[in-house]
């Protein structure tokens, strides 16, 4: 009989595997290796790169930026946490940092503590965007800060200097364990303003800045942003120092979320705890400031600074209620201080680049939201101020101590501001007296964008924030 038409085509050939698939296999295959030697082991992989530009009136320039890349390789003995890294990928390299890791290991112990790697995952994860800056050419990329610069100068002639920064972050992660092969494609877009004006013997200095997961639809500065950016150095032109005391308070959400950072933040990250440096390890399960406060670490908020799908230990991110109804519920851990501590595990282990070492460390943290619009808190208040734009802040773990400083405050009399502008307004107070004199809390969140450091480095990003507050402090 006739075989023709019966023919099998002959099959095509398997795609070759991508860059990325290639290293999470070599991940994967040494993570099995080291395992041999370790109840537990893992490796991560962050490359970052990006592009940022200027314009001024002396400068207008767009490049793209250094990027980096490394792979970190994690065993566990049954006791301590032994890592190496390396910023070369080719096989031999990783091959041989595995190898010179497994060589050092120790032999684990009889009955030694053993790490649950996580039920079975395979999954890829890539943060929304509109539009993609990495796409764009570096003449766009330059033309959107020099617009922005000319609309600023258009928008105010009493603007002397302006400096305008536009930049994007792409940040590849792969994270490998005995079980779970999880990547990430995370972008982040920053516009960053700052204004000098004069007018006569007035002078004023102001910034704008706003970094988020997304892509470069985020990089404006126009409409309400653009007055309220304005009417900040009107209010500056003719601020005063205020005179020093203890004050009703009334907070604008940037300064919310100073305090939350600041104070249940910090100090419930739980590796502080195993150190002995945080006072707030002793008060989990104990009041902190009344019911109708709440405090959260959020991952999840996908349109801020400090989000992510996964920690970077394998972790997936999920909210954490740190307060709830005053209590102190839940410090922030990583795998390290949750297995040191017994305290449950949650998605905040985070590494400042692969050759840093994973911490406890805040996302998005805010206070909860209550059921006050701010215009009827401010309404209610007879003589107070009203604080607004952040500076900097910073906290004392051990000793509960909080200082921060507002870019300014608005005196408000009679529910009223009075026109009296002060600046710069330096709050400072004792962590559990200034949370219980909590009284009123805003309906509305909102978060800005940070970079936080744990001590002098571990630098990572984060957002802050939280309703309106009412509280009293000392302020200078």
């Amino acid at each position: 009989p006739s075989v023709e038409g019966t023919a099998l085509a002959t099959p095509a050939p398997p795609a070759p595997l991508s860059r990325e698939e290639r290293l999470e296999a070599t991940m994967a295959e040494l993570v099995r290796d080291l395992e041999r030697s370790a109840p537990y082991a893992s490796a991560f992989y962050v490359e970052t790169a990006g592009a940022a530009a200027q314009a001024n009136r002396g400068e207008r320039t767009a490049n793209r930026q250094p990027g980096t890349l490394g792979v970190v390789f994690q065993a566990f003995d049954g006791s301590v946490f032994h890592e190496a890294s390396t910023d070369r990928i080719d096989d031999d390299s990783l091959r041989r940092v595995a190898r010179e890791l497994k060589a050092g290991l120790p032999r684990p112990a009889r009955g030694a503590r053993t790490i649950d790697p996580g039920p079975s995952l395979t999954v890829q994860r890539s943060s929304p965007r509109i539009e993609a800056p990495e796409s764009m050419e570096l003449g766009a990329f330059r033309d959107r800060a020099v617009s922005i610069l000319d609309h600023l100068h258009e928008s105010d002639s009493r603007i002397r200097s302006a400096n305008v920064n536009l930049s994007y972050s792409q940040v590849q992660k792969i994270f490998v364990n005995r079980t779970r092969r999880i990547r990430q494609d995370l972008l982040y877009t920053n516009v960053f303003v700052f204004a000098f004006a004069a007018d006569g013997d007035a002078n004023a200095r102001t910034f704008y800045g706003n970094r988020q997961m997304a892509g470069f639809e985020a990089a404006r500065l126009d409409g309400d942003r653009l007055q309220e950016f304005l009417s900040v150095l009107d209010d500056l032109m003719r601020a005063e120092r205020i005179t020093p005391g203890t004050y009703d308070v009334i907070t604008e959400p940037e300064v919310t979320g100073l305090l939350a950072h600041e104070s249940f933040g910090h100090g419930v990250e739980c590796d502080q705890f195993v150190k002995g440096r945080a006072k707030a390890a002793h008060y989990l399960d104990k009041r902190v400031a009344p019911d109708w406060v709440s405090i959260w670490d959020d991952p999840t908020r996908f349109d801020a600074n400090g989000s992510y799908y996964f920690d970077d230990e394998g972790m997936e991110a999920r909210p954490t209620q740190i307060v709830r109804d005053g209590i102190f519920v839940q410090p922030l851990t990583d795998l390290f201080s949750s297995g040191a501590t017994g305290i449950r595990r949650t998605g905040n282990g985070r590494r400042q680049s692969f050759g840093n070492k994973a911490y406890a460390r805040m996302s998005n943290t805010f206070f909860g939201p209550g059921d006050m619009a701010p215009g009827e808190m401010l309404a209610s208040l007879e003589h107070g101020i009203h604080l607004a734009g952040f500076q900097s802040g910073i906290e004392d773990p051990h000793g509960w101590g909080i200082q921060f400083t507002c870019n300014r405050g608005y005196e408000i009399k009679n529910g009223r501001r009075t026109g009296r502008v002060f600046s710069p307004v330096g709050v400072t107070g004792y962590v559990p007296d200034i949370l219980n004199s909590i009284s009123q809390v805003g309906n509305m969140v909102r978060l800005h964008p940070g970079t936080c450091g744990k001590g002098y480095k571990e630098y990572v990003p984060v957002a802050a924030g939280g309703p309106h507050l009412r509280f009293r402090a000392p302020l200078a």
